[in-house]
């Protein structure tokens, strides 16, 4: 993960987040849908 911050001013800053997963999580199912976790 990484993470490039961005001073904006008026007391807000901006995170822009760059996630990727090179090795399988745990599939999580609520339904019909299914998505990753993002190990740490």
């Amino acid at each position: 993960m990484k993470v490039i911050p961005t001073v904006l001013g008026n007391d807000y800053i901006k995170l822009k987040l760059k996630i990727s997963q090179n090795i399988p999580g745990i599939l999580i199912k609520r339904g019909d849908a299914e998505t990753l976790a993002i190990d740490k």
